[in-house]
C-alpha cells in the first residue's frame, strides 16, 4: 500500500464531510461539510499539509462536486432553495453560476482530459394532503391534499386549534412562510425574507404567532412573525447559530439548538 493522510478533519460542531474528490492532480479534495444547522459548504483540503481552505459560504445544501481541469470546482447547491450549478475557483473563491435549463441541476461530472460536463436533472413536486385517522377504511380512500401548486410546498404544520396551516413556499419565487386554512383555502404569503433561508414554522401555543429560523449571512437567528399582519421581530441576538425545534404547547418556551464552546446543545 501507499503512503496515507489524514484528509479533511471537521472542527467540533461540524456534522462531517462527504462526497470528496480528487483534484486532476491528486494533491487536493473537495468535499461538502455540514455545520450545526445542517448547511453544507465546500471545502478543499491540500492532502500533504492537511491544510484547508473554504470555498463557499451560504450554499445551505451540496449535492455532488468534481474538479474541471483549470482547477476550478464545479458543484451543485441551493444558495436560493432551488439545486444549481455553479462554479468557483479556489485562486480567488469567486463564484459564478452555470446556466442551465433544468429547474434543479445536480451531481455533476467533469471529464478531466476535455472538461465535458454531465449533470442530473431533477423533476420533483411537494405537496401537503391530510389523512383521516378517524375512520378504519384504506388509505387511499383517507388522503386528500391541501396544498398545492406548481411549485414546491412543504414543512406543513399545523396550528394548535386545528383551523390553519403554515409551510413552506417557493410559488412567490423564494422561499417563505404561507399559512391557510384548515382545507387548505384563503392561502396568503405571510413572510417577505426574499433571498433569506427559511427553515420549518413553529405555532405558538395559542396560533398567534410563528416562530422560525432565518439565515442572514452566515448563521442562524429566531424570528417571531406576526399571524395577524406578518411583521417579524428578532427574538435571539447570540453569535451562535440557534435553530427552533419546537415551542412549547404548555407555556411561552421555545426549544432551540445552538452552540456553547463548540459544542452543540
Amino acid at each position: 500500500t501507499g503512503p496515507t493522510w489524514p484528509g479533511a478533519s471537521p472542527q467540533p460542531g461540524c456534522a462531517g464531510d462527504r462526497g470528496p474528490v480528487f483534484a486532476d492532480d491528486g494533491n487536493a479534495i473537495a468535499v461538502a461539510r455540514r455545520d450545526i444547522a445542517d448547511q453544507d459548504d465546500v471545502y478543499i483540503v491540500t492532502l500533504a499539509t492537511g491544510n484547508e481552505q473554504r470555498l463557499t459560504t451560504d450554499q445551505v445544501a451540496v449535492y455532488g462536486a468534481d474538479w474541471r481541469p483549470d482547477g476550478r470546482v464545479v458543484f451543485s447547491a441551493s444558495p436560493n432553495g432551488r439545486a444549481s450549478l455553479w462554479q468557483a475557483s479556489p485562486t480567488d473563491r469567486r463564484i459564478e453560476q452555470i446556466p442551465t435549463s433544468s429547474t434543479i441541476s445536480v451531481r455533476p461530472s467533469v471529464a478531466s482530459q476535455t472538461g465535458a460536463l454531465v449533470y442530473q436533472e431533477v423533476h420533483l413536486k411537494s405537496e401537503i394532503h391530510e389523512i383521516d385517522l378517524s375512520v378504519d377504511i384504506d388509505a387511499d380512500q383517507r388522503i386528500r391534499p391541501l396544498i398545492q401548486s406548481t411549485r414546491q410546498d412543504f414543512a406543513g404544520r399545523i396550528s394548535p386549534d386545528g383551523t390553519r396551516l403554515a409551510f413552506l413556499s417557493d410559488r412567490s419565487g423564494s422561499l417563505e412562510i404561507w399559512i391557510a386554512d384548515r382545507d387548505g383555502g384563503n392561502t396568503r404569503q405571510l413572510s417577505t425574507f426574499e433571498d433569506l433561508i427559511v427553515l420549518a414554522p413553529h405555532w405558538s401555543p395559542d396560533a398567534t404567532e410563528i416562530a422560525v429560523s432565518v439565515q442572514t449571512g452566515e448563521l442562524f437567528s429566531i424570528r417571531i412573525l406576526d399571524v395577524a399582519s406578518g411583521t417579524a421581530r428578532r427574538l435571539t441576538s447570540s453569535a451562535e447559530n440557534e435553530i427552533v425545534r419546537f415551542w412549547s404547547r404548555a407555556g411561552p418556551w421555545i426549544v432551540y439548538q445552538t452552540q456553547i464552546e463548540g459544542q452543540s446543545v
